[in-house]
């Protein structure tokens, strides 16, 4: 072992410390090791927040693959093996896996069941039986509801391309039909396991607050939005409300911090653990594709170049955004995902309205969020007024969202928030096939 002098000592340790809290959880408990053939790549993930928790490769070799698991009495996880997915319930320290020939059923320390029908491969686990038992029931609250919600206009507002919107009268209906018929209790534990019992209550969030009752939490503190949401929305769905709120995707890398320090004694084990992961993951840089500017005095000009210019044949995707719109930060957050999904198809091009006077702050914040793509920076502050988008498409709100063919014609426009619909990733996804 090196030997370190006095001096040297507490720095090493510092260094230590640093990579520790750095990690998404700071105490590791087990291992998973996976044998696997040589042409096959292995990740892993929580079952219930695959996209928000991820774990790393502790130790890679040719045919085997190496996991470290944060302390727990039992870990639910996401196995993907090259593209197929699997179910791995692990309730031992360490587990060994042979995937060179995999088997499906029950093993010394671990389950490892079919992703798509493992609620009925579960054996007596008790723990794995309850959570199979509480996705079983949001599962099919989710596809009742949306049943509702298609077959009986009074339930929404609109369906296009298979996607529901709500005003406020449907979005109340469809609320209390839902809280009506779906009030079963469940033992907090394990609900947070269930990527359907999170689902259900998204959605209920969202059909509440987002079309009902919206702007609810404007000038609360956090203390008071935390009490809101138990007084407003039943108490089984606590524990799902509090993530949905607090440190859903769109959120900014330092609000996160602020809400996990402000809140953090109000935390469950299993909800530390994926705010955790959710401000790790948004520490680590991604670096895919760069951020360029487009510059010129009005909007109409400047993108007609873009388009001269440009010889990838994509479609595009232009943004409208106000500077001074609060939620335009979280919505530029959630594109910043959906450019990542769509970039081999569309140019995402952010045309903030209002920048004119604040170049230098709009670009600090695009740079802060890493926000990739194109950005228009009109020169002058009546561009967005004078400008054909305007004028044509009749823009009132933002953001506003136009699809253009890679000459810039119109194919089609979205005046709804991805913080509010899905429906944009819908007609991305329609008009992708289109050309």
């Amino acid at each position: 072992l090196p030997i370190y002098s006095r001096m040297q000592r507490p720095f090493i340790l510092l260094v230590i410390l640093l990579f520790v809290f750095m990690l998404p959880s700071a105490l590791w408990a087990g291992t998973v090791k996976f044998q696997h053939h040589e042409n096959q790549f292995i990740s892993l993930s929580d079952a219930a927040f695959p996209e928000e928790i991820k774990f790393q490769v502790s130790t890679l070799y040719k045919n085997r693959t190496i996991f470290e698991l944060p302390e727990a009495s039992f870990h639910f996880l996401m196995v993907t093996v090259n593209k197929a997915r699997y179910y791995l319930w692990v309730t031992a320290p360490d587990v060994e896996i042979d995937l060179q020939n995999i088997q499906l059923g029950t093993f010394v320390g671990y389950n490892l069941l079919s992703s798509e029908n493992w609620r009925h491969s579960v054996d007596n686990a008790s723990s794995l039986q309850s959570i199979a038992v509480i996705d079983a029931y949001y599962t099919n609250a989710l596809a009742s509801l949306h049943a509702k919600a298609q077959s009986d206009p009074k339930y929404r507002n609109s369906m296009l391309y298979d996607e529901l919107v709500w005003d406020n009268s449907s979005a109340k209906r469809l609320y209390n039909y839902a809280v009506s018929q779906y009030s079963a209790e469940f033992d907090p534990a394990y609900v947070l396991y269930s990527s359907a019992y999170m689902a259900y209550w998204e959605l209920l969030y969202k059909l509440f607050y987002k079309y009902y009752h919206t702007n609810s939490f404007k000038g609360l503190s956090h203390v008071e939005a935390y009490s809101r949401l138990n007084d407003d929305l039943p108490a089984e769905g606590t524990n799902a409300l509090f993530l949905i709120h607090f440190f859903r995707d769109g959120t900014s890398l330092p609000a996160l911090k602020e809400n996990y320090e402000k809140l953090k004694n109000k935390m469950s084990p299993r909800q530390m653990a994926y705010v955790k992961s959710r401000i790790f993951s948004e520490q680590t840089p991604t670096a895919y594709q760069k951020t360029d500017f487009i510059f010129g005095i009005d909007i109409d000009a400047a993108l007609q170049g873009f388009y001269v210019r440009d010889t990838s044949d994509k479609q595009n995707v232009l943004i409208f955004w106000s500077y001074w719109d609060q939620q335009s930060e979280r919505e530029l957050l959630l594109l910043r995902h959906i450019d990542q999904k769509f970039q081999s198809h569309y140019n995402f091009i952010y045309i903030c309205i209002d920048s004119e006077s604040k170049k230098e702050k709009v670009k600090a914040m695009i740079y802060r969020n890493r926000i990739n793509g194109f950005h228009l920076i009109p020169e002058s502050s009546v561009a967005f007024q004078k400008s054909l988008y305007k004028k044509s498409l009749k823009i009132r709100a933002l953001p506003y969202y136009v699809l253009t063919d890679p000459a810039g014609n119109i194919i089609a426009s979205e005046e709804l928030s991805v913080d509010v619909s899905d429906r944009l990733i819908k007609k991305l996804e329609h008009y992708s096939l289109e050309f």
